[in-house]
């Protein structure tokens, strides 16, 4: 085997010397494999980066963003493998190169320091924020008790001075009432403040050195900006430095004073936001430029003798919320007499921020809320309808083989003989453009992408009129996106399906809508044509909501 790191085109330039807080350098992260070897994940990468500055850093889905967080952190799985020249943050090693021959013992106390000095930064001058809060907070601690902790680990303020410190972050953060929220639980909060409380505890010890890792992903776009400028605010209120991971250019364009574009472990590029955007040299990254979802569709107006096949006649669906064993529980309208009408071969978008009962809606559409007011009426009842859900790791069978999950819907509505049901597998594999040999492996052993287009054959094997998609792209980085939504479009022409197209993202709802529905706190703000909607909003909030 050669060695990578004797060849200069193998690793990413050297950082320049100066008064770095962050400096890694040849940093590369590996995993052993089972059948022997191991598979590199992270190749040869070194960066630096100063106080006060953000550095941004972007890539598709396993390039090596998040690994190369994590070492930083030193927050890898127990069973990587890190090498690296160094790490240091503040001129203190954080790791230095582990293939330099050292006896065990020098080894072993080196470990042993390097844990003691990430014991004590950790928290305090250096932290993270994960992707999804409500994994990352713990759901049987109260916010306060969980916003203490790194005050309790790193300082030795009283139990007064920690509960104001904890206000102070929460006010910080742009919360409204603070107090109110010290004795909730995680899942009394909605994603936005969630995210805003990992923040506020994030912030709390004032760090030097900040990571965010996709931290807006599953945000809608008015949270989404609101969460980008409260880190851009408290980041330069406290000269703190950040590295924020994510695949949305856009986001990154707007908070980044440098960008590093990564591909299959290697940092390709790095410079300025300027020019990175404006003249990007490498060709990955313009592919990645090019990706990124712009413009309007095309146009494709229904004719007025299409037919309806979704009709949606004030519907409301309200839910009670228990608030203890011996307590009234307290009722909340998820949906407030919505109705709309979808035509055939029309693509639907209702879009809105989080909580505002998109998602509610489609439940209730698609037959699998049962609990509500009004009328749905579907052409063909619930045998015509499917639903695409958001994450198909979650969705699908995560015990059964791809062919399995895709045969099952045909073993249990149709007549079909084995090699019929095998026949139409393969077919919609085609369709799909998953490889044959997909169908052996489970869900586990994909991509995302692959994933998401296991999820889209299976809603369409059994030829449905109407798919339900909620969030369908949100969680894929921009070239996957791009290439899930070409393929929604596609097999929309060719199959005449009609969409209802729940989203977030404004420009995949531009790129992809002939009509959009806009809600809010359960509401029809506002409906029209998808092109007419974001040229001429006539509401105030969808104005806000198109940015």
């Amino acid at each position: 085997m050669t060695d990578e790191r004797k060849n200069p085109e193998n690793s990413s330039p050297k950082p320049e010397e100066g008064s770095d807080l962050l400096r890694v350098e040849d940093l590369s992260v590996a995993f052993p494999l089972q059948a022997g070897g191991e598979k590199t994940v992270v190749k040869h990468v070194s960066f630096s980066l100063k106080e006060g500055e953000v550095l941004g850093i972007a890539g598709e889905s396993g390039s090596g963003k998040s690994m190369t967080a994590l070492a930083v952190m030193g927050l890898l799985p127990e069973n990587a493998i890190r090498r690296c020249g160094s790490i240091r943050f503040d001129g203190q090693m954080l790791c230095k190169d582990a293939e330099t021959k050292r006896s065990f013992k020098t080894v072993r106390a080196e470990k042993q320091a390097e844990e003691r000095v990430r014991q004590e930064l950790s928290g305090s001058k250096m932290t993270m924020i994960f992707q999804e809060p409500l994994t990352s907070l713990n759901p049987v601690m109260t916010i306060k008790k969980q916003m203490e902790e790194p005050l309790l680990l790193h300082t030795k303020l009283s139990a007064e001075e920690r509960e104001a410190a904890v206000l102070a972050a929460l006010r910080k953060a742009e919360l409204k009432h603070a107090k109110r929220l010290l004795n909730q639980y995680p899942h009394q909060l909605s994603g936005g403040m969630r995210q805003r409380v990992m923040i506020a505890m994030a912030m709390i010890n004032r760090p030097r050195l900040l990571i965010c890792d996709e931290p807006t992903t599953a945000l809608d776009a008015v949270t989404e900006r609101e969460i980008v400028s409260l880190i851009r605010r408290l980041a330069k209120e406290q000269n703190t430095a950040v590295i924020f991971i994510s695949h949305d250019l856009s986001v990154l364009r707007s908070l980044s004073d440098r960008v590093m574009i990564m591909k299959d472990g290697r940092a390709v590029e790095e410079g300025t936001t300027e020019r990175v955007f404006e003249q990007p040299e490498q060709e990955y990254t313009k592919t990645l430029m090019k990706a990124a979802v712009k413009g309007a569709k095309e146009s494709t107006e229904q004719p007025d003798s299409a037919e309806t096949v979704l009709s949606v006649e004030k519907v409301s669906v309200v839910f009670k919320r228990s608030n203890g064993l011996f307590r009234v529980p307290e009722l909340k309208q998820a949906v407030s007499e919505v109705s709309f009408a979808v035509k055939k071969g029309e693509i639907f978008g209702i879009v809105g921020e989080s909580g505002c009962g998109k998602s509610t809606l489609l439940k209730a559409v698609s037959g699998l809320l049962v609990h509500y007011e009004g009328t749905i009426w579907r052409k063909d009842g619930n045998v015509g309808v499917q639903m695409v859900f958001q994450d198909p790791y979650t969705s699908l069978n995560p015990a059964k083989r791809v062919g399995w999950i895709l045969e099952e819907p045909l073993r249990l509505n149709t007549v079909l003989t084995k090699e019929e049901r095998r026949r139409i597998v393969g077919e919609i594999l085609k369709e799909t453009e998953l490889p044959a040999d997909v169908m052996n492996r489970h869900i586990s052993e994909l991509s995302g992408g692959q994933r998401q287009r296991v999820a889209i054959a299976a809603a369409l094997i059994t030829r449905p009129e109407l798919v339900l998609l909620d969030e369908p792209v949100s969680a894929l980085d921009v070239t996957v996106q791009a290439q899930i939504l070409e393929l929604l479009l596609r097999l929309q022409r060719e199959h005449a399906l009609t969409y209802v197209f729940v989203s977030h993202d404004m420009a995949v709802v531009r790129k992809i809508c002939d009509r959009v529905m806009v809600m809010k706190d359960g509401r029809v703000v506002e409906c029209g044509a998808t092109e007419e909607l974001f040229l001429h909003p006539k509401e105030s909030y969808t104005k806000r909501l198109m940015g």
